[in-house]
């Protein structure tokens, strides 16, 4: 729908928001899954959308391999979205 209605910048910057909040709930989905499923990291990497924006995708499959729902709650706060975590409040 974006790539048929929209072009130049708007297409750009729907495009980018969008695949934000899909990242975004990724995020939310991989540290449920981790905190309240221990969830192996093959079933995590499955049922994540595969869209990457702001996290490249080596890097987020790295977290999702080695870190803790704790350790990947700190790896986001030295990330792009620090802010998101800065202006809310997580408790672990």
């Amino acid at each position: 729908m974006i790539d048929k209605d929209f072009s130049g910048l708007e297409k750009k910057q729907l495009k980018e928001l969008f695949n934000t909040r899909i990242e975004l709930e990724n995020l939310t989905v991989i540290f449920r899954l981790k905190k309240f499923y221990h969830a192996s990291p093959a079933k995590i990497k499955s049922v994540i959308n595969p869209t990457f924006v702001h996290i490249p995708k080596k890097l987020l499959f790295e977290w999702i391999e080695t870190k803790s729902a704790e350790e990947f709650v700190e790896a986001m706060r030295l990330s792009y979205y620090k802010i998101e975590f800065e202006a809310k409040v997580v408790k672990i």
